[in-house]
C-alpha cells in the first residue's frame, strides 16, 4: 500500500475519514490533528450510562476491558468497569483507586493506603524556610487531644484493620488559634485532613515541657541515664534478692 508524496493515507467508512498515517508517518485516530505519534480522540463514544468517552478500549467489553478517556474534568484510566487513575486537566493532581478530589494534594491514594521500601521524606533544610519561630508550646495542647482507635467506614476504604489516631475536629479545638492550625488539619472539599507527621514537634515539645522541671537543659545523656536507672550494682544486689538466676 502506497501513498502520494506529502499527503496523508486516509481510512473511510460510510464515506467518512476514521483515521490517517500522515506523511511524516503519524497516526492519527478520530480527528487529522495531530499532537504525538499516535493522536485518538473520542468522537464516538462508548456508553456505558454516563457522559464519559473512551478514547482507547481494550478488550470485549468495557465494563470488563481497559479504557483510557476523559470527561468533563478529568482523563483516566478505567479497568473492569471502574476508574482506577484519574489526573485531573491542570496535571497537577493525580489520584489513585479513586473519584473523589480530596484536595489540593498531588497524589491522591485511596484503598488500603501506599507502601514504600524507602523513607518518605519532606524538605527541611533550613535554606527552603522562612519565618522560622520557636515553639512555644506543646504540653497544653497535648493535654487536651484525645487518642481514638477506628475503623474507616468501608466506602472510604478497603483497609478495615484498627487504626489509632485522632479526630480531626478535635484536633481544630485543641490547637485553635494556634499559627501552625492549618498545617496540622487541612480542609478539603467535603472532609477534613491530618497531617500526621507535623504533630511531632508539637509532641516533642510537650516530651521537653514534661521534663524540664526534672532534667535542666544542660544535663547530660549519661546523667539522665543515671537519673531514671539506679547503678548497675544495685540492680545486681536487688535481683540477688529476688532470686535471678539471669541477672
Amino acid at each position: 500500500m502506497r501513498g502520494v508524496t506529502n499527503v496523508p493515507l486516509t481510512f473511510r467508512t460510510n464515506d467518512t475519514e476514521r483515521a490517517r498515517i500522515t506523511s511524516g508517518g503519524k497516526f492519527l485516530i478520530g480527528t487529522a490533528s495531530s499532537v504525538g505519534t499516535l493522536t485518538v480522540d473520542a468522537v464516538d463514544a462508548i456508553s456505558t450510562g454516563s457522559s464519559s468517552t473512551y478514547a482507547i478500549t481494550c478488550g470485549n467489553d468495557v465494563a470488563d476491558g481497559l479504557a483510557f478517556g476523559s470527561d468533563a474534568s478529568y482523563a483516566y484510566i478505567q479497568s473492569f468497569g471502574s476508574r482506577k487513575l484519574v489526573i485531573n486537566y491542570e496535571g497537577n493532581e493525580v489520584i489513585v483507586a479513586g473519584t473523589t478530589d480530596n484536595g489540593a494534594y498531588n497524589l491522591q491514594c485511596s484503598g488500603t493506603g501506599v507502601w514504600g521500601a524507602g523513607a518518605y521524606v519532606n524538605g527541611s533544610d533550613e535554606r527552603l524556610k522562612d519565618n522560622i519561630q520557636t515553639l512555644n508550646d506543646g504540653l497544653a495542647v497535648v493535654s487536651q487531644l484525645r487518642p481514638v482507635t477506628f475503623q474507616y467506614k468501608p466506602e472510604h476504604s478497603k483497609d478495615q484493620s484498627v487504626q489509632p489516631g485522632f479526630i480531626a475536629q478535635e484536633l481544630q479545638q485543641a490547637m485553635d488559634g494556634k499559627a501552625y492550625l492549618d498545617g496540622v488539619v487541612q480542609s478539603g472539599p467535603e472532609y477534613l485532613n491530618v497531617a500526621y507527621q507535623n504533630l511531632i514537634p508539637i509532641l516533642t515539645k510537650a516530651i521537653q515541657d514534661t521534663l524540664s522541671p526534672i532534667i535542666p537543659k544542660t544535663t547530660t545523656a549519661s546523667t539522665i541515664y543515671n537519673v531514671f536507672l539506679p547503678p548497675a550494682s544495685a540492680i545486681r544486689a536487688e535481683s540477688s534478692s529476688v532470686g535471678c538466676d539471669i541477672c
